[in-house]
């Protein structure tokens, strides 16, 4: 019987071929059934725990995009077990080599969307991590998009090498066109995976400062503290010293005193133990040092330093006015004249 089915052939191919061929493609896709419908049983549902939806996760990744891919793997192999025109082969074999390069991509796609959500996201619970990777992720697919596609290309016989080189002048010309635009969406891949600072967080940058609002692609949005919106580009904000204020304990506060250089000795020496006094007996600070810091134009420089224990940028104005005035109201009691002369202001004390 089998040799009767071998000598009996239909466009090159003899029946029994033709029955290996079917048997392939119906063996496999029950052998792709049956683990299909095992996984389906591994299904976790609501309110199971951590790592049993982990599982859950990946059983749908296998179900979504392995499992097509093993029913196209097989129907591939028993058609090429026939014997076929060349034409006919090599237009099968470019189909399947397209089919496989998308099922190929969309794996890698939903394996990278699957890592990074459910192994990144999910744990860290960050809202402004989560905005940021759903504006990079479309940004991500069409890059693994353009590469498959190039290497699809290359498969069935372009040359993209000749392609790319007739594109060479041109995408100089843009590169350099768009070279800015190139280095602001780098920096915001900077900020987005060094985080410098997220949103929400008050920060200054040279004489700016403010809260971020908005991290986009080419420039971040920072709400000053007069209430104007500040645009920065994500270059500006790379390059420069930025300070993050979000994670700062306590403010420390450095300030300078002058007085005329009329001003007796005795009275000199009393001046470090009045400032030490008025920041001491003000609520939510902590002296650090107090000293006769230098001559000045016009009088005896006192430099002070001294922590407010909350980093409040309103609070610190508060305690600061409250040492003044007592500093103040010290001076006059003794009879101490403040030389008028402006002090530079230490840049940490802004907010």
């Amino acid at each position: 019987m089998i040799a009767k089915l071998g000598s009996i052939t239909f466009f090159g191919n003899s029946l029994l071929n033709y029955a290996v061929s079917i048997g392939i493609i119906l063996g496999g896709i029950a052998v792709v059934s049956i683990v299909r419908s095992i996984l389906k049983k591994r299904k976790a549902g609501p309110g199971k725990k951590d790592a049993e939806q982990s599982t859950s996760n990946i059983v749908m990744l296998v179900q979504r995009v392995i499992i097509p891919l093993l029913y196209l793997l097989v129907i591939y192999s028993g058609i090429m077990h026939l014997t076929m025109p060349q034409f006919v082969e090599k237009t099968l074999r470019t189909v399947f080599t397209a089919a496989f390069t998308v099922v190929a991509i969309n794996i890698l796609i939903a394996f990278l969307n699957s890592v990074v959500r459910h192994l990144i996201l999910d744990k860290s619970r960050d809202d402004a991590q989560q905005r940021s990777f759903g504006a990079v992720w479309p940004i991500a697919q069409a890059l693994i998009w353009s590469i498959g596609i190039i290497f699809l290309l290359e498969n069935i016989g372009f040359k993209i090498t000749t392609l790319v080189a007739g594109l060479g002048v041109g995408g100089v010309a843009v590169a350099l066109a768009g070279q800015a635009l190139l280095k602001d969406v780098f920096g915001y891949f900077t900020i987005l995976l060094d985080k410098p600072f997220e949103l929400g967080d008050s920060i200054a940058v040279g004489e700016s400062a403010g809260t971020v609002e908005h991290i986009g692609l080419k420039t971040t949005r920072i709400r000053s503290l007069e209430g104007e919106l500040l645009i920065l580009t994500n270059t500006a904000l790379t390059d420069s010293r930025v300070h993050n204020y979000k994670n700062m304990a306590r403010r420390r506060v450095q300030f300078g005193i002058a007085v005329v250089y009329q001003t007796r000795r005795e009275l000199l020496e009393s001046i470090p133990g009045i400032i030490e006094a008025a920041i001491k007996s003000t609520s939510q600070t902590s002296f650090d040092r107090a000293h006769f810091a230098s001559f000045g134009n016009i009088g005896f420089v006192f430099e002070a330093v001294y922590y407010v224990e909350n980093p409040d940028y309103n609070l610190y104005m508060d305690r600061q006015q409250e040492i003044n005035l007592r500093i103040v109201r010290s001076f006059e009691e003794k009879g101490i004249l403040p030389a008028c002369q402006a002090l530079p202001r230490a840049p940490h004390t802004s907010a």
